[in-house]
């Protein structure tokens, strides 16, 4: 008997909150202490980085591409008002991942 045809299945979209975790933003529940961030990106699901964007409440801060992907993005100025941090990544895969995730700063003592 001939087997019966097995419908597709969709290749299921990952929520934003596991997006901005596999591209390698730290959590929002922590505040910045000093205006300062650092950010290790990285690629979802196994893939590499091939260029990241890194953008604060719409101005861009950094662009990275080849070896300068692996360093450590470090951004500083934040300012006293919460920040937008907005990271755009061009995978191996060919894909393109944007997070978005705001950071608050640390209350004066």
């Amino acid at each position: 008997a001939p087997t019966p045809p097995v419908p597709p299945t969709a290749t299921p979209i990952p929520a934003p909150s596991a997006v901005a975790d596999a591209v390698g933003l730290p959590a929002a529940s922590a505040c910045v202490r000093s205006g300062r961030l650092t950010l290790r990106l990285k690629g979802p699901n196994g893939t590499r980085v091939l260029s990241a964007t890194v953008a604060v409440n719409g101005r861009v801060k950094a662009r990275v591409k080849g070896a300068e992907v692996r360093r450590p993005v470090s951004l500083r100025g934040l300012g006293t008002k919460p920040a937008k941090v907005k990271v755009t990544i061009k995978a191996s895969n060919r894909r393109t991942y944007t997070a978005t995730r705001s950071y608050r700063p640390c209350a004066r003592r």
